[in-house]
Parts: structure tokens; sequence; C-alpha cells
């Protein structure tokens, strides 16, 4: 059924395709195609998992009966049928051996189904069967992962990414250029996700609310970065419209490429410097490839946040220091920390003001905290040694805030 969900759009751009929700459990389940050779053995893997499973709802069966009592215990004799159902074993068994694919990623779609189909039903009890589908399908799948647990590194096929939140781990691991989009159901501009969106140049909405809990894997999405609007089950009207769309926007990215190349210069002759603004280390090689010279601002509070330490001198050192080597003779300036405002340290152990914009931030904030002010213009002096770099200090308000912060950096 068609669902819109309007959020926060945090990286331009429109995709459209098929949904990847990122379970709140601990394993992932990716779809992983055998050889001929492999298939009598996924099936005996398959069926080896519902044997165990049924032996551990067994186990506690009579667990339950012994300390609760029969009526309590009866609720596992209905777990035991479905995994007895053959309407379900079979189905499995039989996609397996037509598609050639993994048991875990047939059963769980087969989970998805089943649960879809009585999540719709109007009799209650019915209804909340599928909380109990839900309970024995993990067990099953928990037996066939084992060990061998799927990471976003192991992406075969192009999706959107749909979850709760992204962690840091789960961006850094995930094979790029199968992940096609970004939607969570938090986040803001400044979040983790919204900060590797950007530097990936791939669409992304955040603050979508719920919409982790109300789309499927395999589910056909639209998501809009540039409104922010994320569309499940999309009808062939939105199809097209927004497949219009996007050749639109490729049409104006080629266009715009034609001029990449040619010197920024006025009409009579005046060069101008263009450089780019970037937040974190990975963007420094989409400069050069959109045409810019330099990086005339590097904002370096992205490096302290989405994080419960503070970043290391040796860190700072190497995201700054790599920028200036790959740009290399090109200038880099970096911005020292612009935090406060919308952008909090909870380690800093600072008070909350009522007016955060015009307090305790930026250039003020690091004069009263030398010490990671002074980490900082280590590393920074350290990486200027291609003598390429130059530093800005954000928020000056007067000419004794930079006197200050002048004699901290001599």
């Amino acid at each position: 059924m068609r669902k819109i969900f309007n959020g926060i759009a945090v990286s331009s751009g429109v995709v459209i395709g098929k949904a990847l929700v990122l379970p709140s459990e601990e394993f992932l389940v990716l779809k992983r195609l055998l050889k001929d050779e492999d298939i009598n053995n996924e099936i005996a893997r398959f069926k080896s998992a519902i044997e165990k499973a049924k032996k551990e709802i067994k186990e506690i069966q009579v667990k339950v009966n012994k300390e609760i009592g029969s009526k309590h215990s009866n609720i596992f004799a209905a777990h035991l049928l479905v995994l007895e159902d053959p309407s379900l074993t079979v189905e499995v068994i039989k996609a397996i051996k037509t598609t050639k694919t993994n048991s875990e990623y047939i059963f769980n779609n087969a989970l998805i189904k089943f649960i879809d189909v009585l999540s719709k039903i109007d009799d209650e009890y019915l209804r909340d069967k599928s909380n109990d589908i839900r309970d024995i399908g993990k067990r099953v799948l928990k037996t066939l992962i084992g060990k061998n647990k799927d990471t976003l590194a192991d992406l075969q096929e192009e999706v959107i990414i749909f979850a709760r939140d992204l962690s840091p781990t789960d961006t850094v691991t995930m094979k790029r250029d199968k992940v096609k989009g970004f939607c969570t159901d938090i986040g803001g501009k400044t979040s983790h996700t919204a900060i590797m969106a950007r530097a990936l140049e791939i669409p992304a909405v955040v603050a979508l609310g719920n919409i982790s809990s109300n789309v499927q894997t395999g589910d056909s999405v639209i998501v809009d970065g540039i409104s922010g609007t994320v569309i499940v089950d999309p009808s062939e009207e939105d199809l097209k419209q927004y497949n219009k769309k996007i050749e639109k926007l490729l049409q104006e990215e080629m266009e715009l490429s034609k001029l990449r190349d040619l010197s920024a210069e006025t009409m009579d002759g005046f060069k101008i410097n263009l450089n780019a603004n970037i937040e974190i280390q990975d963007e420094v090689k989409l400069v050069l490839k959109h045409g810019a010279s330099g990086i005339g601002l590097f904002r370096t509070e992205f490096l302290f946040l989405n994080r419960v330490d503070l970043p290391t001198e040796e860190e700072q050192f190497n995201a700054y220091f790599s920028a200036t080597e790959f740009l290399y003779p090109n200038q880099v300036i970096i911005r020292t920390l612009d935090l406060g405002g919308d952008k909090f340290l909870s380690n800093l152990g600072l008070k909350k003001e009522d007016n955060p914009f015009l307090g305790l931030r930026a250039i003020r904030l690091c004069l009263a905290k030398p010490d990671f002010f002074k980490t900082q213009l280590r590393a920074i002096l350290r990486a200027s040694k291609l003598k390429n770099m130059k530093i800005m200090f954000p928020m000056i308000s007067g000419v004794e805030e930079f006197k200050e912060a002048a004699k901290i950096l001599n």
C-alpha cells in the first residue's frame, strides 16, 4: 500500500530502488546465489535449523509447564505447529531449488509475507499471532546464520538503506557502490548519516519518524533528497513523475560538468580562486572531481561529533594531512572548532545556555577549553609541513579574541 513520509532532506538527489531494512536485532539477512552442487546441502541445512528450533521450543515448553503450568506452555505447542506446517517448509525448499538462493534469505522473505498477511486480518487474535511467527522466525534464522553473520560489506544488489539510525560502523563497512540512498527514523543535518550521505553523494532523508517499521526489505521506494519526501510502494504515476525528475537532474548535472574544467575568471580576465567546503576527510576527492582548486573551509568539528570520546592528536593530524597531501600544491584552509550553537559535545561538560548561538561557542569555547584547543592546533601545525595550509579562527568578535588565539597558537 502506497505510503508517503516527510523528513529532513540532508543530501540532495532522487533515487528509486529496493529497500533494505536494517533490523534492530543483531543479524542482517542478505541474498546469496548457490551453485547447483550446493543446493542439497542448503536444503539439509534448512531442515536441520528447523529441527533444532523444534528441539529448543520443546525444551522451553517442558520448563514452562513445570514452573508455570500447562496453560502457558500451550503457547509453545502452537509454535511447534507452525514449524511443522508443510506449507511453510515445503515452499522454502521449493524456492531454494528454483531460485538457487540461500535458505535464510528465502525463509526470511516467507516470514515477512506471512506476518504481513496476518497483520491485515480483522480478527484481533489472528493479528496478535504475527508476534509468535516473528519469534519463531528469529529462532530459525539465528541457527541458519550462526557465526557467519551478514554485514553491509556483503551486499550484492543495489539497495536503499532504511534504519532507525546508522552507526559509523555501518557506513564504514558497507559496500558503497551498492548503496543508493539512506533513510532513517532519527537524525539531523549534522548526524553521521547526513555527513556520510553528502560525502558519498547519495540522496538521504532523516528524521522520518517510524519509517523503518513501515517499510520491508524488498519494497519499492522513492527517496527525494531535495524535498525530504519518501514514498513506499509508489504508484505508476509516482514512478513516471520521479523518473522524469531524475532525468532532468542528470541533464542539469551533464550541463554543469561541461563548465567544470573551465578557468574561473571574469569576462575581462580577472581570475577567481574557486574552493570547496568540506565536512569530512572522505569528501577531499570530490573537490577536484567537481572542478574546485582547493578547500576554502574544512569544518573540523565533524571529527568530534557522533562519538563518546575526543579525537586524538594523531587522528586529527591524519585527517588534515591527507587533505593537504592530496590537494598539494593547492591551498587548504582548516577552520578550528566551531562547536556550540546547534552542535554539542556532551563530554566537555558544558552548561545549557539560553541562547547557545551567542554564548560559549566556536573560538570562545576553544579559549575557555585550551587543552583540547592545543591538541587541535598541534595536529594542524604538524599537518602543515607541505606549506599549502592556512588556519581560520571561527566567530571572532573582537581583536582581543584573535590575539589570545594567536598567543596559544604561537
